[in-house]
């Protein structure tokens, strides 16, 4: 298996590519995320299949990783992991199973795997401005029973990874009152997003999103797993499964409202089979893309679920299914399309559905097998969330190589595996770089622009307190994009330039508000107040700066600044 990097900077992009191990289906999953806490993005991949590696023997599968650096462009030329992540360490194993090749009578083979690392994903789970791995392994034994699955969480730290602290979940784990079962593939899909919107001192506690197979009726489901300081909770804040009802989502929300009443399951739905994380509106949370291939007679659909302060709800979400109208490559659609058998998203609210679809080619002669297709489709903020324009691409629709144009290929399964970047939204700062394989759209406009919000031109209201009562004020930071796309401001620290007392003068409300205490010293020069903030637009690109506040000693009069001083808060 070959890895392809696409490495986004300054100067555009530029691309990696080698091949470590074959046999061990090494970069089956890729993750991106600051382990370290350097300001610099390290990779991580699983290899869930059986391998030897530096004499070590890794039955159930393994996860290596990559620490990022500078020069991480030119340095990926050769397999030199920073470190190994051994299933055993979480507590996770496989057991033996036979497995019988469908007509091949008697030739059936033993194996023994846990497939971990057949899907990751990374987010900062315990708030700590470092970020955490999360590992798949499906096909682990939980309960005495074969491939129902397992996740792992590996927490980072100052070294990067360690197995010093991890959590591990199982189905039965989550206090649901359903135990592992024998076929669930708990952990086969994973995706992190702060969908709940929680911050602990300035940083987001980001959420873990988990999908089980189900595969003895195959109708999949998915558990989200709230974020907090102390790490992942162990009981979901929501549980999603397949349903008959439209929309086709069972939910418990265990006490929280706004999800529809639970419906029986649907046998083959494959819900929850691919997931990704997008930010669809202007809000603070984000929002969860579904794929469900097996939905509809196998036709497929894309489901959008909405973040809100209680977590995800499937209030005012939205379905793409595999006929939406498309503008780009054209092709027919026919049913077994597996729309959504992969998902991908973008921070600014598109999202990337791939089919395995037939496809017509352009000179519209006869359809190409299992060729495949992506749809890049566009999601609309309003009353509920909708879908705007919508592009098809497929290996036809691609750009020139030195061999000339790509053609359509039987089986070529066009955008079946699609890593999504890691949303910018979900950062405590601003990357030098990042890594992106996400579907760049050639033209139409769909993707915001990637420029910063104006912070040059950021304004307080009041900037101004008076009079001084020594009560608090609210104060609202306002940061505008020179697009006029969505802007979304986190205050992210207050100092002033007066010693405060023993009571804090400064409270952090969230959403770009704070409240600051409405006092001064009558004998200086009047107290200024630095607000921090960070800016973030709707697609992705932050920026920072303050604004100051004046509480000055007469009614009418103007503050001299002595510097960011001391802290406002406790």
């Amino acid at each position: 298996m070959e890895l392809f990097f696409w490495v986004e900077s300054a100067g555009g992009y530029g691309s990696q590519k080698f091949s470590p191990l074959g046999s061990a289906s090494m970069g089956l999953a890729v993750a991106a995320g600051d382990f370290d806490g350097d300001g610099r993005d390290d990779l991580a991949f699983g290899a869930p299949s059986e391998l030897d590696w530096g004499g070590d023997h890794f039955p159930d599968g393994a996860v290596f990783t990559i620490q990022g650096s500078p020069s991480l462009r030119t340095e990926i030329t050769s397999w030199t992991p920073w470190s190994v992540i051994d299933p055993a360490d979480l507590g996770i194993t496989g057991g033996d199973r036979e497995v019988c090749p469908i007509g091949s009578g008697l030739d059936c083979t033993t194996l023994r795997s846990a497939a971990f690392g057949y899907a990751t994903t990374t987010g900062d789970f315990d708030c700590d401005g470092r970020e955490d791995l999360a590992i798949g392994a499906p096909a682990a034994v939980a309960d005495g029973s074969l491939v129902a699955g397992a996740v792992g969480v590996v927490y980072g730290g100052a070294a990067g990874l360690g197995v010093g602290r991890t959590q591990t979940f199982t189905r039965s784990s989550l206090g649901i009152g359903e135990r592992s079962r024998e076929t669930d593939g708990f952990g086969q899909e994973l995706a992190a997003g702060n969908f709940d919107g929680d911050v602990f001192q300035g940083r987001p506690c980001v959420d873990l999103a988990v999908a089980s197979a189900d595969l003895d009726s195959n109708a999949g489901g998915v558990y989200v797993l709230s974020g907090s300081p102390s790490g992942l909770a162990a009981a979901p804040a929501v549980t999603l499964e397949g349903s008959e009802q439209a929309p086709a989502v069972r939910a418990l929300h265990l006490g929280q409202g706004g999800l529809p009443s639970p419906a029986p399951s649907t046998a083959g739905a494959l819900f929850g089979s691919s997931l990704a994380i997008t930010r669809a509106d202007g809000d603070r949370y984000d929002d969860l893309v579904i794929g469900s291939p097996g939905d509809d007679d196998a036709k497929g659909k894309l489901y959008v679920l909405r973040g809100s302060a209680l977590g995800l709800t499937a209030v005012d979400h939205v379905t793409l299914t595999r006929g939406a109208a498309a503008v780009g490559a054209g092709g027919g659609y026919f049913g077994g399309d597996w729309f959504g058998v992969t998902v991908s998203a973008t921070a600014a609210g598109v999202v990337q559905g791939a089919a395995l679809a037939d496809v017509v080619p352009l000179d519209g002669s006869e359809a190409v097998a299992g060729a495949g297709l992506v749809r890049v489709v566009e999601v609309i903020d309003t009353a509920a969330l909708s879908f705007g324009r919508t592009y098809a691409f497929t290996e036809e629709s691609g750009s020139n190589d030195a061999s000339g144009q790509w053609t359509l290929r039987e089986s070529g399964h066009h955008g079946v595996a699609m890593l999504e970047p890691r949303p910018a939204f979900v950062r405590g700062r601003q990357r030098p770089a990042r890594f992106s394989l996400e579907t760049w759209p050639t033209s139409g406009g769909v993707l915001l622009p990637r420029t910063a919000p104006d912070c040059a031109g950021a304004t307080a209201t009041p900037n101004t307190l008076w009079p001084p009562t020594f009560g608090f004020v609210g104060v609202q930071v306002g940061v505008a994009h020179p697009a006029g796309i969505g802007v979304t401001v986190e205050i992210t620290g207050v100092r002033q330039d007066e010693r405060r007392g023993l009571l804090p003068d400064a409270r952090l409300r969230g959403g770009g508000a704070v409240a600051l205490r409405a006092e001064r010293r009558f004998f200086l020069d009047g107290r200024v107040y630095h607000v921090a903030y960070r800016a973030t637009a709707a697609s992705g690109v932050s920026c920072e700066g303050e604004v100051l506040v004046c509480v000055p000693v007469h009614s009418g009069g103007t503050c001299v600044d002595g510097g960011a001083r001391w802290s406002s808060t406790p």
